[in-house]
């Protein structure tokens, strides 16, 4: 079943947080209904998009300046090509991927694990990268993976939703 994800709370808050980021080159994977990369339009020289699949998010982007590719994540993409990736990865506990929009796996983290093994290969040396994040997600993953892969990750803004704290944390390479 093929679906796309549609802009909520989560996605609002991902937009909020980019208002302050420009730069040369960035980059979404899964753009999902597209929203993101509008916003980033006028912030970045180029913008680029990625989704698995087509999603209405390619028909809302004809017309802007923006590439998108149907690709797994990054996986087309040279390496420390971006001054900043952006993502809004599935990132609920499941034991099973039954909605892929949604379910991050594992603890929550294992999907948002996979996005940011992609993100750090492709960013810029002093790029950042944004990641929206639940507390339903397993911060002591999320930890962990900042301090094996020598990362900072600081928290940018966050906002309160049902059952849930929703955070976009700016994760950038650790310069000793």
């Amino acid at each position: 079943m093929t679906m796309t994800y549609v802009s909520s709370d989560d996605s609002e808050l991902l937009r909020k947080a980019l208002k302050s980021y420009t730069g040369k080159m960035c980059v979404e994977i899964g753009i999902g209904y597209g929203s993101n990369l509008i916003e980033l339009t006028n912030h970045f020289e180029e913008i680029v998009g990625t989704d698995i699949r087509l999603t209405d998010g390619f028909d809302r982007l004809k017309g802007t300046p923006a590439g998108l590719f149907v690709a797994d994540r990054l996986t087309c993409f040279k390496d420390q090509t971006f001054d900043l990736v952006i993502m809004n990865p599935p990132y609920l506990p499941s034991d099973d991927i039954m909605d892929s929009t949604v379910d991050g796996g594992n603890s929550g983290f294992h999907i948002p694990m996979q996005f940011l093994q992609e993100a750090i290969r492709v960013l810029h040396p002093f790029g950042a990268i944004l990641i929206l994040l639940s507390t339903e997600t397993s911060s002591i993953c999320f930890k962990r993976f900042c301090e094996v892969n020598h990362l900072v990750a600081k928290e940018i803004i966050s906002k309160s939703v049902f059952f849930e704290t929703l955070t976009v944390y700016e994760v950038r390479k650790r310069w000793a």
